[in-house]
């Protein structure tokens, strides 16, 4: 018997009435970038998430890259599970550090602590952690206190687990950083995309900074760097999506619409 998966985004009528409405304020405004929809979406993802800061960009895959660069990995080993996807290693060989992988746990497919203790070195700079299927994993607090106590960096990948909690953290903050997708396979999304959580201001103003070619004030680019911003209508998806509250009628308490 074939097994069919259905992968496709949960698109409702409502979304859709919302999406078309507001794409019209889009158009009007000229402004297709880093506009009204770009800074309601990232204020409701702060807001959800329990954190201080979030930052909205065109992929989680750049959102990773953006936070290895500031934390300079550049021939410094980054440590993450066996049991990830192909991006986050294409993020570390960007900003030219060097991936160390371990073993996982066979109970939730999650980053093994012995694992990670033993593969610690003096060159170790940031664990980076996925959680597979959305769950955050049991141990995530041994592996924090594990981390502070050997001055590493723990990001947490958390591509799949927009809204998972554990013991009253949510993911995303227990972490450096925190790492979500909005490809259209994911819990919230907005077609591509991607957004970083974070309570270092100084992290946030270096990704705003990195995300639109090292460009400040629109006159000025003080480093070199890629295009890396999710569009107004991106922005606008995910704000119709619904995703970020428990019921659409909710939207106009958060101001998204």
């Amino acid at each position: 018997m074939e097994t069919i998966v259905n992968t496709k985004p949960v698109i409702t009528g409502w979304v859709k009435r919302e999406y078309l409405k507001n794409i019209e304020c889009i158009l009007d405004s000229g402004r297709l970038i880093l506009g009204e929809y770009t800074r309601k979406f990232e204020e409701s993802v702060r807001q959800y998430s329990d954190s201080k800061y979030a930052v909205a960009l065109s992929s989680a895959t750049a959102a990773i890259e953006i936070i290895l660069k500031y934390l300079d990995v550049e021939d410094k080993e980054v440590i993450m599970p066996s049991n990830t996807f192909i991006s986050p290693v294409y993020a570390v060989k960007n900003a030219k550090g060097r991936v160390v992988l371990c073993d996982i746990n066979l109970e939730d497919f999650n980053l093994n602590l012995n694992s990670l203790k033993n593969a610690v070195t003096p060159k170790t700079k940031v664990v980076l952690i996925t959680y597979i299927a959305g769950k955050i994993p049991d141990n995530i607090f041994e592996i924090k206190e594990f981390c502070d106590e050997n001055d590493l960096y723990l990001i947490e990948d958390a591509s799949h687990a927009f809204g998972a909690t554990i013991n009253g953290y949510k993911a995303g903050t227990i972490g450096f950083a925190g790492v979500f997708s909005m490809y259209p396979t994911k819990i919230v999304t907005s077609a591509t995309g991607g957004v970083i959580t974070s309570d270092d201001i100084d992290l946030i103003k270096y990704c705003e900074l990195l995300r639109h070619h090292g460009n400040e004030n629109g006159a000025v680019n003080q480093v070199l760097s890629g295009d890396m911003l999710l569009s107004e209508f991106n922005a606008l998806l995910s704000a119709s999506s619904g995703s970020l509250w428990d019921d659409p009628g909710q939207a106009g308490n958060l101001q998204f619409l």
